[in-house]
């Protein structure tokens, strides 16, 4: 009888390959493939021809028919080709890759100390041995340094570069340069200094020993004071006292740029005194004033801080206020000018606080001043003080009380002929705005009569009748009214046929 046909075997294939990898000291590798075939099937693993098998820094595993190695903690020595060779009894399959091993950067050229004068070009430059995935931090002082037009930071072919095209005295420093990768970070540091115009006087060494032994350096016996506050719009001056062996050169500075003699400086130094005139002082004059001074032996400065304040002025006056009795009297002024403000009030020349009685309240430039419930013992004078560092100005202001309506002349009886014209007047006095209305009979008088007209103008109230009618006559009432009060004057009116 025929015999049964052999199970096919098939040889080892490799379905996917492992992808050439970079990585950094210190990282996990992990290479994989899948392979297809008959089994039984053996699997190794070599590093550059030599076999590799697991334990210490490798692990080979498999999972179905992925196979899988491991290394947990790569070091530089772990660059290199991988093999994986995969064999059963019908053939053998061989795959390949290559790992890249980058450990941290490292300089192989640190940076230099630097020395400049105000004005010059700054150029620090390091080079490091690797540039892969690093990424660059410049630091002064503790304080990182951002990429601007004044600080021009730059890191190509593993040279990294730092650039301040014209230095200032503040630029003076530590810079610490940090390159990093996934593997690791390395420093290194230098100083800058950014010297006045001593750097433009340059010695031999010599000559520098001996103009020390001959020529005293600079000293400030008097001293700049550390702060000042000065007002917007005067003319004033800074000036310290310098001793030491001439010739002395003096340098004034704001901000750390070079200030000229001119229409706005002037700058004088005689028998020891050094002087900066400064006109017409404006909000923007404020900074950091420096006096250099230097000679062949040495170079000395001093600071101040200045800062520029406009005195107070007021925006808005105190207006003066009339409160009726029992309301709330309120007094405000704004002012303009250098904040903060100081605000006190007075009342007769008494000074006034918050109480039961006042409410005083300043927000920023405005100030206010309430009275709860205004009686007649509140008349009177009130001023406003307002200062700041630089000045202080005054309002003043009255107080009066709403005073009710009254009638100063009253509105008299009158007999008139029918037909004729007919006026009732009478004088008001009191407090304005008044409004004033008028009643005949128990009734009042509207506008839609055009034989009547009621009128109120210069404190006198006069109802007209063109043409008295016999339902004119009667007895009319007048009626004066403000905030303060109300009062009533009754007239009446006879008219004969």
């Amino acid at each position: 009888g025929a015999s049964e046909p052999n199970q096919k075997l098939f040889p080892p294939a490799f379905i996917t390959k492992p992808d050439p990898l970079t990585l950094y000291v210190g990282k996990k590798a992990n290479i994989q493939c899948v392979v297809t075939g008959s089994s039984p099937m053996t699997i190794v693993w070599h590093k550059d021809n030599n076999a590799i098998s697991s334990g210490g820094n490798y692990k080979i595993s498999s999972e179905k028919n992925k196979y899988i190695l491991e290394i947990s903690k790569l070091e530089l020595t772990d660059q290199g080709v991988y093999l994986c060779k995969a064999f059963n009894s019908v053939g053998t399959a061989v795959c390949s890759m290559e790992m890249k091993v980058i450990n941290k950067p490292y300089f192989v050229k640190t940076l230099e100390s630097v020395s400049v004068a105000v004005g010059n070009p700054l150029h620090l430059e390091c080079q490091l041995d690797e540039d892969t995935g690093v990424s660059i931090t410049w630091i002064k002082d503790g304080k990182k340094l951002h990429q601007t037009m004044d600080c021009k930071q730059s890191f190509e072919d593993k040279m990294v570069t730092l650039d301040i095209p014209k230095g200032k005295l503040k630029d003076t420093g530590n810079y610490v340069c940090t390159a990093a990768n996934d593997a690791g970070s390395t420093s290194c540091s230098t100083s800058i200094k950014v010297q006045g115009k001593a750097n433009q006087f340059i010695f031999k060494l010599s000559a520098v020993f001996v103009a020390q032994n001959i020529c005293k350096p600079p000293v400030f016996v008097k001293r700049l004071e550390p702060n000042l506050v000065w007002k917007q719009g005067i003319s004033a001056r800074l000036q310290c006292t310098i001793k030491g062996s001439p010739e002395l050169h003096v340098t004034w500075f704001l901000n750390d740029k070079e200030l000229s003699a001119g229409e706005k400086y002037k700058i004088t130094f005689k028998d020891g005194f050094a002087t900066l005139e400064i006109s017409e002082i404006a909000l923007l004059d404020s900074g950091n004033y420096t006096c250099e001074v230097l000679n062949e032996a040495g170079c000395e400065s001093c600071s101040t801080k200045l800062t520029i304040k406009e005195p107070p002025s007021f925006k808005k006056e105190l207006q003066m206020v009339e409160a009726v009795r029992g309301t709330v009297a309120l007094f405000q002024c704004e002012v303009a000018g250098t904040a903060p403000f100081e605000f006190n009030w007075f009342r007769s020349k008494k000074s006034l606080t918050s109480d039961r009685k006042y409410k005083i309240v300043s927000q920023d430039s405005i100030a206010s001043l309430e009275i709860c419930s205004f009686e007649s013992a509140d008349v009177g004078e009130y001023q406003c003080v307002v200062s700041n560092d630089v000045g202080s100005i005054t309002a003043k202001t009255i107080a009066k009380q709403k005073e009710p309506p009254s009638f100063a002349k009253k509105i008299e009886n009158t007999t008139a002929v029918l037909g004729s014209a007919v006026k009732l007047q009478g004088t008001i006095k009191g407090s304005a705005p008044i409004t004033v209305k008028w009643m005949k009979d128990a009734e009042w008088l509207r506008d839609d009569d055009p034989n009547i007209t009621m009128a109120f103008q210069n404190n006198i109230a006069i109802l007209t009748i063109a043409a008295v009618d016999i339902c004119h006559g009667g007895k009319y009432t007048c009626q004066a009214e403000n905030e303060a009060g109300q009062q009533k004057c009754e007239t009446s009116l006879a008219v004969q046929g």
